[in-house]
């Protein structure tokens, strides 16, 4: 049963959970989204049990296919869309994860996931905001990419050797918080890799959004990436 937490939904979840209930089979259910997956999963499991089924509970904390994340902007005056062959300029720009910290490091997020590339830019960001913090640059010394991979065996960096090297950014950068900056730098890193995004200008209501939608979509269209819009 594929994308199982739609059980929660007021539409259809009622279907979902009589299946779970009175299926005489096994079941397997997946997910990408649950938020509770243990406390579903404790509800899960006794059913099951009660069909005198064995039940495990699997779980993969790291996405393997990467989500870039970006903002768009949309306009109070959108101009009218004229077809895919003449696409209108919108305003859609990248957002790094770490950008939009404000609590500190000890607010990160488990689930805060982030692109090779985003590990990159983040440890340019830690050098820059260390700069001029003899402590806090030897800190992350060994968080050099040239150094930090050098003890790779293989002679290519792996997904695992990236999540390895974002776990090792975010644990210094935890830590940076409990110094005695109390979270300042963090603050200073966010900004640095900031890009300049600016409030939508336009309304909330219906026929302020869907003129701008279809341009979005015209744009994603042109990038190639209409299938992963969700």
């Amino acid at each position: 049963m594929d994308e199982i937490h739609t059980i929660g939904q007021q539409e259809g979840g009622a279907v979902w959970e009589q299946l779970l209930l009175f299926a005489p089979c096994p079941i397997i259910g997946l997910s990408a989204t649950i938020g509770n997956a243990r406390e579903f999963n404790a509800w899960v499991a006794s059913v099951q049990e009660q069909h005198g089924l064995k039940h495990n509970l699997v779980v993969h904390a790291n996405r393997y296919s990467h989500l870039r994340k970006f903002f768009f902007s949309s306009s109070s005056n959108p101009p009218a869309f004229k077809g895919l062959d003449s696409p209108a300029p919108v305003d859609l720009e990248f957002i790094h994860p770490m950008s939009v910290l404000q609590l500190g490091p000890r607010a990160l997020p488990e689930d805060l996931a982030l692109e090779s590339r985003d590990c990159l830019s983040l440890w340019h960001a830690m050098t820059a905001a260390a700069a001029n913090n003899a402590d806090l640059l030897a800190s992350i010394h060994s968080l050099e990419p040239k150094i930090f991979f050098q003890r790779n065996k293989n002679d290519f960096i792996t997904q695992g050797n990236v999540l390895q090297y974002e776990a090792a950014l975010k644990h210094r950068l935890r830590s940076w918080g409990s110094e005695a900056s109390g979270g300042q730098d963090v603050r200073v890193i966010a900004e640095k890799l900031s890009g300049t995004l600016a409030p939508s200008k336009t309304g909330d209501t219906e026929g302020a959004i869907l003129p701008n939608i279809v341009h979005l979509l015209s744009e994603l269209n042109q990038r190639n990436d209409l299938p992963g819009w969700s």
